[in-house]
Order: C-alpha cells, then sequence, then structure tokens
C-alpha cells in the first residue's frame, strides 16, 4: 500500500518530526498518521469525498417530504484503516442533534434527535438497531447511504438518554451528549415554549457546536 510519510511532523502546520517527505510501502497507514491533519482531511476530500442531497416523500412530516444533506467517502476495503481514522477525525458516524425551524404561526420550535448514518449496503444493521432500541425509524435513501433516526421526545428521554449514560461516548461527543440531554430536560419541562427557554436552547446549541473544534484544538 502506497503510503506519504508527511514532512515536517513536528511543525505546528503540519503535525509532527520534522524529516524530508517521502514515499514508503507500508501496510499500516495508521502508524504514520497517529492524528489527522485538518489540511490533509481537506485535500483528501477534495479528491474522494463529496456532498450529497437526498429529498423523498414521508408522511410523518408536515409538508410530506423529508431532506437530508449528507457526506460520504468512498474507497476499497483495503483502506478500512484509513477510513477509521477519518471517522475518529469526524468523531463517529452517530451524532445528537437540535434543529430549530419556524411554524406557520412563526413561532421557534425545536426538533431533538439522535442519528446514526451508514452505508446503503449496511441496511440490514440498521434495522437491527431500530429493533435492538424498539424506537425510532430507518430512512432509506436513494443515495448510498441510510440514516437510523430518534425524534420522538418519550423514546428520548426513556431509551436513549438511559442507554448511553449506561454506556457513555467518548471524546467531545460526550460533550455533545451532556449538551443534548440538557436540551431534553428543558423540551420536557416544556421551556422551550418560553422566550427564555428557547434562548437557552440556542445557547448551549451553540455551545455542541464548538466542543468538536475545542477538542481538537487542545
Amino acid at each position: 500500500m502506497l503510503v506519504l510519510n508527511l514532512a515536517c511532523r513536528n511543525d505546528y502546520k503540519f503535525g509532527s518530526a520534522t524529516h524530508s517527505g517521502e514515499f514508503k510501502q507500508n501496510s499500516a497507514f495508521s502508524a504514520n498518521l497517529n492524528k489527522l491533519h485538518p489540511a490533509y482531511v481537506t485535500g483528501f476530500c477534495d479528491g474522494e469525498a463529496c456532498f450529497h442531497l437526498a429529498i423523498g416523500e414521508n408522511s410523518r412530516y408536515k409538508l410530506g417530504y423529508y431532506v437530508n444533506p449528507g457526506f460520504s467517502i468512498a474507497l476499497h476495503k483495503k483502506d478500512k484503516e484509513f477510513l477509521v481514522l477519518l471517522q475518529e477525525f469526524f468523531a463517529g458516524v452517530g451524532c445528537f442533534f437540535v434543529k430549530s425551524l419556524y411554524n406557520k404561526n412563526n413561532e421557534l420550535r425545536f426538533v431533538l434527535g439522535c442519528q446514526i448514518t451508514q452505508h446503503s449496503r449496511d441496511s440490514l444493521v440498521m434495522h437491527k438497531i431500530c429493533s435492538f432500541f424498539n424506537c425510532g425509524r430507518v430512512e432509506i435513501s436513494r443515495k448510498i447511504y441510510d440514516n437510523y433516526v430518534v425524534t420522538k421526545l418519550p423514546d428520548i428521554n426513556k431509551i436513549i438518554i438511559p442507554f448511553f449514560t449506561n454506556f457513555p461516548v467518548m471524546g467531545s461527543k460526550r460533550k455533545e451528549f451532556e449538551c443534548w440531554v440538557n436540551i431534553a430536560k428543558l423540551m420536557t419541562s416544556k421551556a422551550h415554549l418560553t422566550n427564555e427557554g428557547s434562548e437557552k436552547i440556542l445557547k448551549i446549541k451553540l455551545q455542541m457546536n464548538t466542543f468538536s473544534k475545542e477538542d481538537y484544538n487542545n
């Protein structure tokens, strides 16, 4: 397998032991890149990744359609180790999210959710996860990925939060989860229906978006 041994590895701009760059054969890609640099990831994604948008009919939504933005990278199975590094760089394949939107009466409302995304060839896994939690839904895309999504607040409170409390995620996603739990508490108490509560949720949402950057810089 052809691997780039990065130059200037201790340079703060590039990563870690300064020596000349060279190409060499190495079967363990992760041995040379313990932590991917953002500039490297950007360059790689420029050539190998894609941003896509899936739109489809779904009666569960008020307008009868769903819109799912996506980001994906497809490589040969021999490069699985590198995909694992990318997965770690982006903090996994799942997320805890909160969406803010205005209804027909121009009132600010929130949608809290947990989502896991996998390649469409792993659709069976998505359905197994759905059966395991006995809640949520699997959204099948016409593109190359499927989503397991939970957005009902009772399911989040009774199933999802207890599970990830007993089996915690690690790193920056742990901080995101804690913020997400705080939002769930506010929504359970109906605080999100007040201006003060909405402001609290928006501040927590902003905090969630900053954790991944802070975690990397530290």
